[in-house]
C-alpha cells in the first residue's frame, strides 16, 4: 500500500540575508509574511502564497550566485500564478529587477531574486499540466466562475426535462485552457446538449430543442443530440443514459458534460475519472476509434495550435 501524497506545503529558499530578501518578497512581489515561525537556531521568514508558503532559509548556500542562465525556465525553479502579469511586470521594472518571458507562447515570465533562486510567475490559474486529480471539484468551478457557460446551463434547464448535459469542447476546452494558463478562454464554435429520451427518438425532436435554446441565444449554435438515438445510428446496444453515450466518444477527454440541477448545483457527468479525463491530452477511447480516425480528428481539429502544450496519446 502506498501513502497518499496530497500537495505541496511549502518550498524552501536559501538565502544570504533575510532581511534584503524580505524587501523583494514583500516589497516588490506583495507576499504576506507569516508572523508563526518558530525559532529554528538560524535566521529565516515564512511567507504565505495562497494556502501554500515559501520558506526563506539564511544558511550558506552550496550555489553560484553568478552565471546562471539567463532564462530561469532553463534553471530549477518555484512557480506562482498571479492575477495580472502586467501589475507584476511593472513592479520588477520598477524595481530593476530583469525578466524574461516564456518561450512556449504562455502569459508567464521568469526572475531571480536577490540570491539568484529562480521564480516563474504564470497569469491566471497555476499550471496544472500533470496534476492528478480525484474529483470534479474544480471543474464545477471553474464552470461557475465562466458567465457565459453558467448562462448556458440556466437557459438548457429552463427548456430540458429530461436527463442533459452540456457536453464535449464546452467542457473540455475550458478544461484545456485552464490546464495551458490562459487567462481568456477559446471561442466556442457551437455548444453541444446532450439528453437521454426513449420515448422520442425522432431527429425533429433534437430541432425544436434547438429552436427553444436560439430564441433565449440567438447568437449561438446549438447542437442538440438524443444519445438514445446514437445507438442506433452507430450500432450499439441501447444505452442506458448519457453518461454511458459518452463512454463511445472519440477522446477521453471529450467524454464530460455539465448539468444544472433544479436546485442550482453544478454537477459533472463522465463515464472516465476525474484523473483521466482533466489532463491537457487527447486521448484516443480504443472502445471508438481507429489510430488513423483519431489522427484525422486531431488535425482537422487544429488542436495543437489551439493548445500548444496538449499531449496527442494514441
Amino acid at each position: 500500500m502506498m501513502a497518499t501524497i496530497n500537495e505541496i506545503v511549502h518550498a524552501s529558499l536559501l538565502v544570504a540575508d533575510t532581511a534584503r530578501s524580505l524587501l523583494f518578497y514583500r516589497n516588490v512581489l506583495g507576499l504576506e509574511l507569516d508572523p508563526q515561525r518558530p525559532a529554528l537556531g538560524f535566521p529565516g521568514a515564512w511567507l504565505q502564497v495562497g494556502r501554500q508558503q515559501i520558506h526563506l532559509l539564511e544558511l550558506p548556500s552550496p550555489d553560484p550566485v553568478s552565471n546562471h542562465s539567463s532564462h530561469g525556465g532553463r534553471d530549477r525553479h518555484v512557480a506562482f500564478s498571479v492575477d495580472e502579469l502586467d501589475v507584476l511586470t511593472a513592479s520588477l521594472e520598477a524595481a530593476g529587477v530583469e525578466f524574461t518571458r516564456s518561450r512556449s507562447g504562455r502569459r508567464a515570465v521568469f526572475c531571480r531574486d536577490p540570491d539568484g533562486n529562480a521564480l516563474e510567475f504564470i497569469e491566471g490559474s497555476v499550471s496544472l499540466v500533470g496534476a492528478k486529480f480525484k474529483s470534479f471539484e474544480i471543474i464545477s468551478r471553474w464552470i461557475s466562475d465562466d458567465k457565459f457557460r453558467l448562462e448556458c446551463l440556466k437557459i438548457s434547464e429552463a427548456v430540458m426535462n429530461d436527463e442533459w448535459y452540456l457536453s464535449a469542447g464546452f467542457v473540455r476546452n475550458l478544461i484545456w485552457d485552464k490546464l495551458q494558463g490562459y487567462k481568456e478562454v477559446t471561442p466556442l464554435n457551437d455548444i453541444d446538449l446532450i439528453y437521454f429520451d426513449t420515448s422520442n427518438t425522432s431527429p425533429d425532436r433534437d430541432v425544436e430543442i434547438e429552436n427553444e435554446l436560439v430564441k433565449s441565444m440567438p447568437n449561438c449554435h446549438w447542437s442538440v443530440k438524443n444519445q438514445a438515438r446514437m445507438s442506433l445510428k452507430h450500432g450499439h446496444d441501447s444505452y442506458n443514459g448519457c453518461i454511458e453515450a459518452m463512454s463511445y466518444w472519440p477522446e477521453i477527454q471529450t467524454a464530460i458534460g455539465v448539468t444544472l440541477t433544479k436546485e442550482g448545483v453544478v454537477s459533472i457527468g463522465s463515464p472516465f475519472s476525474a484523473c483521466d479525463v482533466i489532463r491537457l491530452a487527447a486521448t484516443r477511447n480504443p472502445k471508438c476509434t481507429s489510430k488513423n480516425a483519431f489522427q484525422d480528428r486531431v488535425s482537422s481539429k487544429k488542436w495543437l495550435e489551439l493548445w500548444p502544450e496538449l499531449t496527442i496519446e494514441t
